[in-house]
């Protein structure tokens, strides 16, 4: 089953074709913003683990760091893994973007809503993410009231 989660204006197609075609660095830069709701789309809501894995080169250093409250884990592996666990313990839960995420000085931030397709608000937060030479070098994860109020629907964002 595919799940269409585009973002109206946005075309992430084409920026994951550009980044294939012409390299990373320049495509890049120029998208920051579009690449915050990119990584929800591409990276947190892909199932299938070779196209995950390819977005994570595209779009991450390999030297990347991502933390939530709970845990923080190193490189396209430890991205790719915490994707894996986040799938096994919420099945069938996507993640969609609220409203356009902001960045300046390779900075951005980026509001999520995570749940059920049909009541996707179950969890909100936002992505921190800092760039360098146009990949995520860092992620920082922040759950709306924190990680008692995901705990306290039953589902731990953070596995």
């Amino acid at each position: 089953m595919v799940i269409n989660l585009a973002v109206a204006g946005t075309d992430f197609a084409s920026i994951e074709k550009d980044v294939m075609m012409h390299g990373k660095g320049t495509a890049m830069s120029l998208a920051i913003p579009n690449l915050m709701s990119a990584n929800l789309l591409r990276i947190f809501n892909e199932r299938n683990r070779r196209r995950r894995a390819a977005a994570i080169r595209a779009m991450y250093a390999k030297d990347c760091f991502f933390a939530d409250v709970i845990e923080s884990v190193s490189g396209w592996d430890g991205v790719h893994d915490k994707v894996d666990r986040l799938h096994a313990a919420h099945p069938g839960f996507v993640f969609q973007p609220s409203g356009p995420a902001v960045a300046h000085h390779g900075v951005a931030c980026q509001r999520w809503r995570f749940g059920p397709p049909d009541a996707c608000d179950a969890i909100t937060g936002m992505d921190v993410a800092i760039f360098e030479k146009g990949f995520i070098k860092a992620l920082y994860v922040f759950i709306d009231g924190g990680p008692s109020a995901s705990l306290a629907r039953g589902w731990p964002l953070s596995v």
